[in-house]
C-alpha cells in the first residue's frame, strides 16, 4: 500500500483551491467598486447640499434664482478626481421659489455626456445623478 496522495487527489485539491482563489478575487472586485461608487454618491451629495445652500442664501432679485434651467458655470467640477456637473432648476410656487438641484457624472460603459440643456433631458438621462429639492420662501 502506498502513503501519500495520488496525481488525481492532488488535481481535484488545487481546482478546489481555484475556484475558492477566484470567488475571492471577484468578491474583491465587487466590494472596490461599490466602495467607489459610495464615494462618488457622497462627493455628488455634498456637492449637491452645497448647492441648495448656497440658492437658500442668495437674494432673492439673484440672477441664480431667476425662474429657469442654470447650468453652473465652475462645470466642469473637478473633485477627488472625479468630474461631476452641476445644474439646478427654479420655478415660481404659491410660497416662494422651487428648486431642485443635479449634480451628474459620468461612468464606465455609459454616455459620457453630461451637459444637459433642460430639466426634462436631466430626468431622462440615464447617468448616475443626484438630486435635490426645495423650496425658498418668499417674505413679504
Amino acid at each position: 500500500m502506498k502513503s501519500g496522495f495520488g496525481i488525481i487527489e492532488v488535481m481535484i485539491a488545487l481546482a478546489m483551491l481555484m475556484v475558492c482563489a477566484l470567488a475571492a478575487f471577484r468578491t474583491i472586485q465587487v466590494c472596490m467598486h461599490a466602495a467607489h461608487y459610495s464615494e462618488t454618491m457622497s462627493r455628488a451629495a455634498v456637492l449637491c447640499r452645497t448647492q441648495a445652500a448656497s440658492l437658500w442664501a442668495e437674494p432673492q432679485a439673484s440672477p441664480a434664482l431667476s425662474p429657469g434651467w442654470h447650468k453652473d458655470p465652475a462645470n466642469p467640477i473637478i473633485e477627488g478626481g472625479m468630474t461631476f456637473y452641476r445644474f439646478w432648476s427654479v420655478q415660481e410656487a404659491e410660497l416662494g421659489l422651487r428648486t431642485r438641484v443635479y449634480v451628474a457624472w459620468s461612468e464606465k460603459g455609459r454616455a459620457a455626456s453630461c451637459e444637459f440643456d433642460s430639466e426634462e433631458e436631466a430626468e431622462a438621462s440615464v447617468q448616475p445623478k443626484v438630486t435635490m429639492s426645495g423650496l425658498i420662501p418668499s417674505w413679504p
